[in-house]
């Protein structure tokens, strides 16, 4: 008995935070422990609500893919509330001087990354998004495509202070700020501050040339000059002019998005350069930074709610749509990857290097081959390469590239085996039933069935053509760091478990 506690505790101990696959270019992982999706809603040091914590979902992510990306993005087909689902993300490196940006809650290594990642993102709730990426979110009122490049770009703003040389030093004024008095000042543009329609919110500033200014609320939104200055696709010289609305006395911008759609204010207007913002700031260092980067989307499931053939579907629109957007955004500048093998190469005016495993693996199927990988993944050949296409759910197990039920498996009474013969109360062999010691089956009670009967396998131990022969190899670990790994600890847990079941049984009988 004592085997038996240790076989379990050592399943317990080395459990993953949750079982992981590919679907196409979109990752998918259950949250076995709960730990991504916490049931009260509150994620491990975050003082604030989140329905969805990022660093166990990249841990979960980085066991089963290589370091190759500098984006995670992470949705879920869970249901959470509104209040427990805003739209998060988690730059994972100060490393660019210049930009304001000196702090991090979170390091790359928190969410399992080598070092290549540099933000993650928390999409939230699927349903929760517009099903086409270019409608409106419900607020605020930017497309749903939008939403995703506005949680990348905190990689890069807006942290900013400026400096007019003018004895008064470094204020915030670019920032927005719902209170003035309370002295905080979010990572959003002001709506004070006329950014084009900048991703980071901001104004979309007329100067009516009266004292008074009107501001449009609303899409498209892009990454204006300073933007692109920021994230090192664009040279200091070529950010052009620039200019804010001071407001009263305040020091602080305003909000980052003002209520109406459209709203006309007075003010003053404050023109300023690049020069400005390098004075507060200093020099961006490095002066420019790769244009093109490797984006993977992924999907977190609660147990017992595989995400739908849909729910697919509306990611890879958002995920297609992030690509497009991003150049158009960018004028041209700047490229997204986000295939989940990392092989795209950019753009013409943003190329970009293919992962380092692309093009080098020869063919390893024939396209339209099925197979089994490990006991619930259906892998298809695609492209000649093998592709997860389906998991089989609940009690089903995956047999020759098909999921099937424990009455289909080929367990039939015709075997001389009978269905009941798992669940007999003594030991799984009776004499009445044609299957016992002196059979030839060895009373294998493990399932039941031995060698004698031409259906043994050492994986589920009943295969319906009874050759012996199988289709399901083991897990693959693309990727895996090692630890209590999902395939090997689970797998020698589970034969402990079932090892200490089987002299249980026999001491039983002694």
């Amino acid at each position: 008995m004592r085997i038996g506690l240790w076989g379990v505790g050592l399943f317990l101990l080395c459990a993953p935070l949750a079982w992981a696959e590919d679907v196409g270019d979109i990752a998918v992982f259950e949250d076995v422990t709960g730990q991504i999706m916490p049931a009260a809603g509150f994620c491990a040091n975050v003082a604030y609500p989140r329905g969805l914590c990022l660093p166990p979902a990249g841990q979960a992510f980085f066991r089963d893919h290589p370091d190759n990306y500098d984006v995670l993005v992470v949705a879920t087909n869970k249901t959470l509330n509104p209040m427990f689902d805003p739209k998060a993300a988690a730059p994972l490196n100060a490393d660019i001087k210049g930009i304001g940006l000196d702090t991090c809650p979170w390091r790359y290594q928190d969410l399992g990354s080598a070092g290549r990642l540099i933000n993650a993102v928390a999409l939230g709730w699927l349903a929760g998004m517009p099903e086409n990426p270019d409608d409106l979110y419900r607020w605020p009122p930017i497309r749903g495509v939008e939403v995703i490049a506005h949680e990348i770009a905190h990689r890069w703003f807006a942290y900013l202070a400026v400096d007019h040389g003018d004895g008064q030093g470094s204020r915030d004024i670019l920032r927005a700020s719902y209170n003035d008095d309370s002295g905080t000042i979010g990572v959003h543009w002001s709506s004070w501050f006329n950014t084009d329609g900048s991703i980071e919110y901001g104004g979309i500033l007329t100067d009516n040339g009266d004292g008074t200014f009107t501001n449009v609320v609303g899409p498209p939104r892009i990454f204006n000059r300073l933007d692109q200055y920021l994230m090192g696709i664009l040279p200091p010289e070529e950010v052009g002019p620039l200019w804010y609305v001071r407001v009263g006395y305040s020091l602080h911008g305003g909000p980052d998005m003002m209520e109406d759609p459209v709203t006309v204010f007075s003010g003053e207007r404050v023109d300023f350069g690049i020069e400005d913002i390098v004075r507060a700031n200093g020099p961006r260092v490095p002066a420019s930074s790769p244009c093109h980067l490797k984006v993977a989307f992924a999907i977190a499931y609660p147990p017992g709610l595989y995400p739908s053939q849909s729910d697919f579907d509306k990611l890879n629109r958002y995920r297609l749509a992030l690509e497009e957007y991003w150049i158009q955004a960018s004028d041209g500048r700047g490229s997204l990857d986000t295939r989940l093998d990392g092989c795209g190469e950019g753009t013409e005016t943003c190329p970009g290097e293919p992962s380092p495993h692309c093009f080098q693996e020869p063919a390893d199927c024939e396209d339209g081959e099925r197979r089994c990988n490990g006991l619930t993944l259906v892998q298809l050949c695609r492209n000649s390469h093998w592709v997860t296409v389906q998991t089989c759910v609940e009690s089903a197990s995956c047999i020759d590239g098909e999921c099937y039920t424990p009455d289909e498996d080929g367990d039939i009474g015709e075997d001389g085996d009978v269905s009941e013969d798992v669940e007999l109360p003594v030991d799984g062999d009776t004499p009445g039933d044609d299957d016992a010691p002196n059979d030839g089956d060895k009373d294998m009670p493990a399932d039941g069935d031995a060698p004698a009967d031409g259906d043994y396998d050492s994986i589920n131990g009943d295969l319906p053509d009874g050759d012996g022969g199988s289709s399901i190899i083991p897990p693959e670990t693309d990727g895996s760091t090692g630890g209590c790994a999902q395939s090997g600890g689970a797998s020698l847990a589970m034969l402990l478990l079932a090892l200490a079941l089987v002299l249980t049984r026999r001491r039983v009988h002694e």
